[in-house]
């Protein structure tokens, strides 16, 4: 609240000193952009930005001129002159890229408070169609931050980006870090489509482009990719020689091992909204849970009801129950492996402890069991506890 003795105009101010922007009343220098000539006032320009008073004070030769000459977008250098007399600036009806060559003529001069008000903006108008022309002009000025929300946006919008125009336009070294990350929501095959086309669409833009596609190319996980695309997708293409080609289906077989990219969201439940399908066999039910997409975890917590068939009368409330219940997690659906045998149970309301393993990338769960049926009361958590070391001892992850 203000007193009553305080005075306060400062609107006032503020409507004044946004009159004289761009105005020639009492302007003392020219600026010529673009062939443009706009009238400013060395004072206001000085003391509010670093860049105008060295500039205009700072004794260099356009300290002693009344017409200066810059090489910058006209259109973004009078809003810049905008936010200098007033403090403020409408971002909403600028297009992106109006917005990014005023960034980037910000971070030029050095105005610390309006890098960040750009930025924090571009984050929330963050699409499909604009994150790689985003993401591109946010590692050429080193914006961390805002190079950072961009990730997070293309790890999880994957699919869609790289059927956008602009994946095609992203620079080199962007398109390498992008390839980088572990946390990629796609198939390796998809990646390795997308960077193909990326090669074909910017072979002549640089006289090494030869060694730029090797780069690429080398950073796909081709272990990853099933056997039937690396044949009828890869192969053809001819970026893998018949030798590498046979290498990589050989370290397929011989581990069964692929390196999957998956989400990391460390200490969040990312089973909340799996899908739950259950089956019948002959010897056990099953329950298989369907996270959406693969995460890296490393920990499962599963939590029952009362069995469908009791323990007989008279039994231990709690038992160990060896190989006749098993819990099994997989990146794709078809190899799987086991994190738990025999689970600690009790014979009511039971309630499993937590289980953990090795971290891996992890899409599907599996909860074998001949004591529970469709709809009996099971629900799981599962998440990546950044505090648990990589291998828990007691339950390894074991393919099968």
């Amino acid at each position: 609240m203000v007193s009553a003795s305080m005075i306060d105009h400062s609107d006032q101010v503020l409507v004044s000193l946004g009159e004289l922007c761009i105005s020639d009343d009492y302007s003392d220098v020219t600026f010529v952009v673009e062939k443009e000539r706009i009238s400013a006032h060395r004072a206001i320009l000085a003391v509010r930005c670093e860049y105008f008073r060295a500039l205009l004070y700072g004794g260099l030769e356009e300290s002693k001129q009344s017409e200066i000459t810059l090489d910058v977008s006209s259109t973004a250098f009078k809003h810049l002159l905008r936010y200098i007399y007033t403090g403020s600036l409408e971002l909403k009806d600028m297009e992106v890229d109006d917005i990014l060559t005023l960034l980037g003529l910000v971070h030029q001069y050095g105005i610390t408070a309006f890098v960040k008000a750009i930025s924090d903006y571009l984050y929330g108008v963050l699409t499909v169609e604009n994150v790689c022309t985003i993401a591109d002009e946010a590692r050429l000025l080193d914006l961390k931050d805002l190079m950072e929300k961009c990730y997070e946006f293309i790890d999880e919008n994957t699919r869609s980006i790289i059927q956008q125009e602009s994946f095609s336009k992203l620079s080199y070294d962007m398109l390498s870090s992008v390839i980088d990350r572990n946390s990629l929501n796609i198939e390796e095959i998809e990646i390795f489509q997308a960077t193909h086309k990326w090669c074909k669409s910017n072979e002549n833009k640089w006289c090494k482009i030869g060694e730029k596609k090797k780069s690429i190319y080398d950073k796909i996980r081709y272990e990853a990719i099933p056997r039937n695309s690396l044949l009828d997708i890869v192969r053809p293409t001819g970026v893998l020689n018949p030798n590498r080609l046979l290498d990589v289906i050989s370290a397929q077989d011989k581990t069964g091992f692929h390196p999957y990219r998956a989400g990391s969201s460390p200490g969040k439940d990312v089973a909340a909204n799996a899908k739950v399908e259950w089956t019948t066999a002959a010897e056990h039910n099953q329950v298989r849970f369907d996270l959406g997409k693969r995460y890296f975890i490393n920990h499962v917590y599963i939590t029952t009801g009362a069995p469908t068939e009791p323990h007989s009368p008279g039994t231990v409330a709690y038992s160990l129950i060896p190989k006749q219940e098993s819990l099994s997690v997989s990146s794709d659906g078809n190899s799987w492996s086991t994190v738990s045998l025999g689970l600690y149970n009790t014979a009511y309301f039971q309630s499993h402890p937590s289980i953990s393993f090795r971290m891996q990338p992890v899409r599907y769960i599996r909860f074998q069991t001949p004591y529970y049926k469709e709809n009996s009361s099971i629900s799981i958590s599962a998440m990546l506890n950044p505090f648990q070391g990589a291998q828990n001892s007691e339950s390894p992850a074991k393919p099968r």
